[in-house]
């Protein structure tokens, strides 16, 4: 069975500039190999507004685990996969909303990247409360000031 449930946030190039234009592009300071994995729920459209940002802003590609209803959960086929993606990944983020206490991955994802010794946080813009405490233990980042600095020093 084919894997759909992944879903890459890819950076966009700039354009290029007017030639006739003094100024040049100077571009950001990463690579398109380097990765950033956003543990999210299911439907958040802001995880992928900040995936996408994230992308552009820094020049990573950053993945979003997407869930599809035709893998099934009794195999091994999606947490493997899963671990795999963080494994590839140079840093873990766990987008925050308030349903994410009821997700059944948020655990299994922060425990891996905890495992394979991944720099690891939190987006928590609306400052969410009553987390899990596996997600509570993360840094807390609260603006794309911090976002910004974290993947600054954590993933570039």
């Amino acid at each position: 069975m084919a894997i759909r449930f992944n879903k890459i946030i890819r950076p966009i190039k700039p354009k290029a500039q007017d030639p006739n234009l003094m100024e040049f592009y100077v571009g950001p300071t990463a690579t398109s190999d380097t990765w950033l994995f956003m543990s999210h729920r299911t439907g958040d459209k802001q995880a992928e507004i900040e995936a996408e940002y994230i992308a552009n802003k820094h020049f990573v590609n950053v993945y979003l685990a997407k869930f599809d209803d035709s893998v099934d959960e009794n195999s091994n086929e999606l947490p493997d996969y899963i671990m795999n993606e963080i494994r590839k990944s140079d840093g873990f983020l766990v987008n925050v909303i308030a349903e994410i206490a009821v997700s059944m991955w948020i655990g299994y994802e922060i425990g891996g990247a905890h495992a394979m010794r991944k720099p690891r946080a939190m987006i928590n813009y609306k400052n969410v409360h009553d987390l899990p405490s596996v997600v509570d233990a993360l840094s807390s980042i609260r603006n794309r000031h911090e976002l910004d600095k974290w993947i600054i020093d954590n993933v570039l």
